[in-house]
């Protein structure tokens, strides 16, 4: 017969109660599904002729999702650091507003290399 072993701690459901976010997380973490919704518009207008009529309401999704990735990303790269932890959160932030204003592909490589050439800028502290 086997025997129950409980393998997690007891409080394991739980809701955490010692992390409250702070304005910069929960920023960031407003900024993900902001930045789907680009990429997503984006990705439709890849594969078409943008400045055919029958895309144009294709072409006004996509620059309105840019313009609220924009807004997005100046409203979280303004917010000030409150704990070390919101620190690589902020650059990575950064890094998205770079790129995203980036004019030619090799700067773009470039910026989209940082995190691998100086990794500990964009990590937590534990990990």
């Amino acid at each position: 017969m086997a025997d129950f072993t409980p393998i997690t701690v007891p409080v394991v459901s739980e809701p955490i109660t010692y992390f409250h976010p702070t304005p910069l997380s929960a920023r960031f973490t407003a900024l993900l599904p902001v930045l789907s919704a680009h990429i997503e518009a984006e990705r439709d207008l890849a594969h078409v002729d943008r400045w055919d009529m029958a895309f144009i309401d294709w072409l006004t999704e996509a620059e309105r999702t840019r313009a609220d990735l924009e807004a997005a990303l100046n409203a979280l790269c303004e917010t000030e650091v409150q704990r070390l932890e919101d620190k690589p959160l902020l650059r990575m932030a950064m890094l998205t507003r770079m790129m995203l204003a980036s004019e030619d592909a090799q700067e773009f490589l470039q910026l989209h290399s940082l995190p691998q050439r100086m990794p500990s800028m964009f990590r937590c502290a534990g990990d």
